[in-house]
This record gives C-alpha cells, sequence and structure tokens, in this order.
C-alpha cells in the first residue's frame, strides 16, 4: 500500500505521490482511506455493509464523494438530511 496517495477529482482515480507531481491533484488521502477504497472494489454489495472504516476515513471518503459528484454532476448540492447525520 503506498505511504502517500491522492485522489484526482477530474480522473476519478488515485495516484501516487510521484506520479500526482505530473498533473493537478485535488486531494491528499491518507493510507488507511486508500485501503478502504481498494477494499470497496473487490468486495460484494453485501459485504460493504461489514465494512467499519476508522471516522477519519469515512469522513474523508464522504469528501471524496460529494467533490467527485459536485465535479462532474452539473448543479450537485449534499443533501441536508447528510449534514443531520
Amino acid at each position: 500500500m503506498p505511504n502517500e496517495v491522492n485522489f484526482r477529482i477530474e480522473k476519478g482515480g488515485v495516484y501516487c505521490r510521484a506520479c500526482s507531481k505530473r498533473t493537478n491533484v485535488d486531494i491528499e488521502i491518507f493510507p488507511e482511506t486508500f485501503g478502504v477504497l481498494s477494499k470497496i472494489q473487490e468486495i460484494s454489495l453485501q459485504s460493504l455493509c461489514n465494512l467499519t472504516p476508522s471516522k477519519k476515513s469515512s469522513i474523508e471518503i464522504n469528501q471524496i464523494l460529494h467533490r467527485f459528484m459536485s465535479y462532474h454532476i452539473e448543479g450537485f448540492k449534499i443533501p441536508a438530511s447528510l449534514k443531520m447525520l
């Protein structure tokens, strides 16, 4: 697992720090978050309910998703109900 990775909103992918120097990096993510995102790609939807990321990774993943959707979906706004959670 890379120690320093970045999520590029425009491309929707994760890049190591060395590769990211050649691109416009949007979000630096922690190695644990990278691990959770990698695991999500490998497991079934049913198994997703059993995944328990740390609070730090959960917050980071939510931020990535919101920024990604805001970038790619014109007029996207975070639902007010999510702010209450």
